[in-house]
């Protein structure tokens, strides 16, 4: 009957596998209290991929009897790891792991161990260490031969990939995942590949594609009964609708995923969702029920202030100073959210750009100007990084709005030629991207610049007129270069 629940929960089966743990659990409790003890145990972890790590923690916190088996402690404090993880108590879900390392023996159980261990790195943002211990799960499962832990495995590595921003390494691993998880017909395995994938999308600048991907995933968790992932591919959704200018759609995502997330107080997911609310608000000049948001979120970031979601909280607190006219406030901010986003470079050229503005509007086009060649710069660093044209050419939507802001700037400081020459850089690099010229390995992204354009010399050289359009929805320049 264990196997049968268990082949239930890999087929993603989530509501028959809690049925039938908890129907075991308390046919046995009076009876066999050590077989009830693994079915509440598997009933825990069930309920922990719902999402419903509170109703889990209840149950993984009474102690086993005293007949139980040494795997079964191990696997009660694996979960009992997760789930207060889960609840943001990560310094008692530190304590339950290290019972677990102490315990476990040498096996197939010990990759479940790294595996967990990988999970509580991934939450504290430890990359590094999180690599490492999904790396030595992998080798052990490969070894036992489990085809839904190898599955597993590479999904939290591809995770790990997407966090790094390494998003090349992030398709591949999740692809692989998706592979092994159709073999064994492990839904919820390819469900979180859909999602997951979806996140690359978004991050590399395909919203259209995103958005196709995240609602397919919120379709098949829904289905599922994993609440916690429908929470996640909501997410994306928003992010999508937002990058695509229908607001309306992405505060309704936003929305229901905040909901569902405090349903199943999920601090993490919380947080996330009262950060991206507080975008949205701001961006429809509601800059009172933004506060709220941030207020909401500053509570449960606490210690984590440098993290990827504290990172972007801090922007959104610089931009809600800016909106109630204290720039000075938003730059000391700003300066202070630069020096440390170094990990997050998708963050780091969004700061940039923006003390760009700021400086731009206080009066110092010097600084406005070199911060604004620093975000195109951090921008070039990391596209530099992809290799894949079905990437790269995406990957620019991303840098869309510096270039613009920049070519802007520089035709208010009444600088066109340099201002053209940022027009066609980017329409070089894009042009470059398409025809899969790829600079030589190890080249730095400084040189792998295009020449200036002179516009000019090859109007002279040509005795034509040149007309060089740049179109957008707010404002659009001609440039007419003629051979005088």
């Amino acid at each position: 009957m264990f196997g049968e629940v268990e082949n239930k929960f890999i087929a993603g089966d989530l509501l028959h596998a809690r049925d039938q743990s908890q129907e075991a659990y308390q046919r046995f409790e009076g009876s066999r209290p050590e077989w009830a003890a693994a079915f509440r145990i598997e009933l825990g972890k069930v309920l922990i991929y719902q999402g419903k790590s509170g109703d889990a923690l209840q149950l993984l916190q009474q102690p086993l009897p005293a007949q139980s088996n040494v795997e079964s402690q191990v696997r009660r404090n694996i979960y009992l790891s997760i789930a207060e993880a889960r609840l943001g108590h990560l310094d008692r879900a530190e304590e339950a792991l290290s019972e677990a390392e102490r315990e476990c023996p040498e096996g197939p159980l010990r990759a479940e161990v790294d595996s967990t261990r990988g999970s509580i790195d991934l939450d504290r943002e430890h990359l590094d260490d999180a690599e490492r211990a999904f790396q030595a799960s992998l080798a052990r499962v490969r070894l036992s031969g489990n085809k839904f832990l190898q599955a597993q495995a590479l999904m939290n590595l591809g995770v790990v990939a997407l966090q790094e921003e390494h998003y090349e390494d992030a398709l591949a691993r999740f692809g692989d995942a998706s592979t092994l998880a159709r073999s064994i017909g492990a839904k919820l395995a390819l469900e979180k590949a859909v999602g997951n994938l979806g996140w690359v999308y978004y991050r590399t600048g395909d919203f259209q594609r995103s958005l196709i991907n995240s609602t397919e995933a919120v379709r098949q968790a829904s289905e599922l009964g994993s609440v916690k992932d429908q929470v996640i591919w909501l997410h994306g959704a928003g992010l999508s609708e937002y990058q695509l200018g229908d607001f309306e759609a992405a505060r309704s995502f936003y929305e229901q995923s905040l909901g569902l997330a405090q349903s199943i107080q999920n601090q993490g997911e919380i947080e996330d969702a009262h950060v991206y609310l507080g975008f949205l608000l701001l961006r429809l000049n509601h800059p009172d029920a933004a506060e709220v948001h941030i207020r909401e979120a500053n509570s449960i970031v606490g210690t984590r202030r440098y993290d990827r979601t504290g990172l972007r909280l801090m922007l959104l607190e610089a931009l809600l100073f800016d909106k109630r006219g204290d720039k000075q406030a938003a730059i000391k901010m700003l300066l202070t959210l630069q020096e440390h986003a170094a990990a997050a470079p998708s963050v780091q050229w969004e700061t940039e750009s923006t003390l760009a503005h700021l400086y731009m509007e206080t009066g110092r086009p010097e600084d406005a100007g070199r911060w604004f060649q620093h975000s195109i710069e951090t921008f070039r660093r990391q596209r530099s990084s992809l290799k894949n044209v079905e990437s790269t050419l995406p990957f620019l939507e991303n840098a869309n709005d510096i270039y613009v802001d920049y070519t802007e700037f520089l035709v208010h400081q009444h600088r066109p030629d340099e201002a053209l020459s940022v027009v066609d850089q980017s329409r070089a690099e894009a042009l470059a991207d398409g025809l899969g010229l790829a600079p030589a390995k190890g080249e730095s992204s400084s040189s792998q610049r295009m020449p200036g354009l002179n516009a000019r010399a090859i109007a002279a050289r040509l005795q034509a007129t040149i007309l060089v359009y740049s179109l957008r929805p707010k404002s659009s320049y001609l440039w007419v270069v003629t051979p005088a």
